[in-house]
């Protein structure tokens, strides 16, 4: 059975791949800096800063309203990749951190964290295509290349008619597009495969609480001994996770929400069915987006919840007074399960989801009392 890191393996290859990652090899830290240099500068920088110069041109309404959209979701794309590059080794040292606990429980907890994490890639990988397909393949296709922009961006110069140039621009384009959408997709599922490992581990250590041995006291208190300082390990990781990522998963849980606003506001004007397709795979991006980390949150916590029936599932009367007294201080632990924070006092849960839908509303429902 493969660490719990291993599952992070290809998450990581994609980061290295576009140098969102240092390694203390020079020759490897300089080669992922040049790649980081021309992913992340020349292609998603730039076209980022072009993206905002173009929300002061936009004379078409789409065009107005997706354009400050993509502007500050490349945005908030990039300050992640900024913030995974900044933090590489106290991320390494955090998923050697989960390799620290063990997996001695039930035999099927990884195979389900797995199959998890692949249903979740799947759909995210054909969100990408979606994405890719909807936004970027049309204007080839149609054939306006020298016509119009897949993206909504600014060049200081003229463009339109010269088939080369655009051809050139249009390489640009797909390049940056395909950077920060796969940085996006693998960020994501980067952090909400962590809580579902961090999950996956917390039911296995219920399933060990609800099966110790009541036969055998020494062997019963051995087990339980090594199932508290698995429970502490985890506790630690938890709170390692939210000083590393926190801070980004605030920003997006706070930009997601103004997101929303701005295209289902930008959806109750729209004229024509493209525009709606558009905006409204827009929303469904973002909502899918918040939704993922919000259930990888509540599931976490969720399993923590249960290692409290699941100790006071286990054979407890048959074992000796002392040994009910250890039960009764873990249980009283127990009590407060592991929540997953982020920013002061937000909670990572489902209820944290509907509020920023309703937050999203609200300001919706004040932008509609503006008079056009």
């Amino acid at each position: 059975m493969p660490q719990t890191s291993d599952l992070l393996r290809f998450h990581v290859s994609v980061f290295k791949f576009f140098g969102v990652w240092r390694s203390e090899d020079k020759r490897k830290d300089l080669l992922y800096s040049l790649r980081a240099f021309f992913f992340l500068i020349c292609l998603s920088s730039s076209t980022i800063v072009l993206m905002f110069i173009a929300n002061f041109h936009q004379t078409e309404f789409t065009d107005f309203i997706i354009s400050p959209l993509y502007t500050i979701n490349a945005t908030l794309v990039l300050l992640k990749a900024v913030n995974f590059c900044i933090k590489t080794q106290e991320i390494e040292h955090f998923l050697g951190q989960i390799d620290k606990v063990p997996e001695a429980g039930e035999k099927d907890t990884k195979e389900a964290t797995v199959r998890r994490i692949k249903i979740l890639s799947m759909i995210h990988g054909f969100l990408f295509i979606f994405v890719v397909t909807s936004k970027i393949l049309p204007t080839v296709v149609l054939g306006k290349v020298t016509t119009t922009r897949p993206i909504p961006i600014w060049y200081p110069f003229e463009w339109e008619g010269k088939l080369g140039l655009c051809l050139l621009l249009l390489l640009f384009e797909y390049s940056s597009a395909y950077t920060l959408i796969t940085l996006a997709i693998i960020g994501d599922i980067f952090l909400t495969s962590v809580l579902l490992i961090i999950g996956g581990q917390l039911e296995s250590l219920g399933y060990r609480l609800k099966n110790l041995p009541s036969k055998d006291t020494t062997m019963w208190r051995i087990i339980f001994k090594e199932c508290v300082q698995d429970y502490n390990c985890i506790f630690k990781v938890n709170k390692e996770f939210e000083r590393i990522f926190s801070g980004i998963i605030f920003i997006q849980a706070s930009l997601s929400c103004l997101l929303i606003c701005l295209s289902a506001f930008a959806l109750g004007l729209a004229n024509d069915i493209g525009t709606f397709i558009l905006f409204f795979s827009f929303i469904f991006g973002m909502l899918y987006e918040v939704f993922v980390m919000c259930y990888a949150g509540d599931y976490l916590t969720e399993k923590s919840e249960e290692l409290l029936f699941n100790l006071y599932s286990s054979s407890w009367p048959d074992i000796p007074r002392d040994c009910r007294k250890m039960v009764l201080i873990f249980c009283i632990k127990l009590n407060n399960p592991i929540i997953v924070k982020f920013g002061i006092i937000q909670d990572l849960h489902l209820r944290t989801f509907t509020k920023i839908v309703d937050a999203a509303y609200k300001l919706y429902a004040l932008l509609q009392q503006v008079p056009e």
